[in-house]
């Protein structure tokens, strides 16, 4: 994203706070927050429904067909899964996290990741509550993530 397409964005995502609909994740703001979107930052399970829509099953990912004439045909064949390491879950987990209001618990972390942490709670990046890490700026998300990962 360009500094110019970031400025813009930000400017609209602050015009629509202060008409009252705070963010609750990257992509949608106000006062009731979707249970639906708000599973999948949780990192719950779910049923992918249509051509090429996944699913999730603890560790493993579902992948129907992509081909929508195929898919009618039998909806409940899986042409892919993917078994997910813990490691992957965990990075998914910061991703979702910092996307969104449900942050990232502080067990998640390694001890290097908790150093890089405080870094972040000190420039006021992030807020630290009751041991949940918060992202004060879901277009900072990715960055913030691959800054505790790295």
């Amino acid at each position: 994203m360009s500094s110019e397409q970031l400025s813009l964005t930000s400017w609209i995502f602050s015009a629509i706070k202060e008409r009252g609909l705070p963010q609750y994740e990257i992509s949608n703001f106000g006062k009731y927050h979707s249970s639906h979107n708000l599973g999948y930052w949780r990192y719950k399970d779910y049923m992918g429904v249509g051509a090429g829509a996944v699913g999730k099953r603890e560790l493993l990912r579902f992948y129907p067909n992509p081909d929508i004439e195929e898919y009618i045909k039998n909806p409940c064949i899986t042409i892919k899964e993917e078994l997910l390491t813990l490691e992957d879950k965990r990075i998914e987990q910061f991703f979702l996290g910092m996307r969104s209001c449900i942050g990232i618990e502080t067990d998640l972390l390694s001890s290097k990741e908790k150093i890089q942490a405080d870094i972040l709670v000190q420039e006021k990046k992030l807020d630290l509550i009751d041991n949940v890490l918060y992202n004060k700026d879901y277009l900072l998300a990715d960055e913030i993530t691959l800054f505790l990962t790295a």
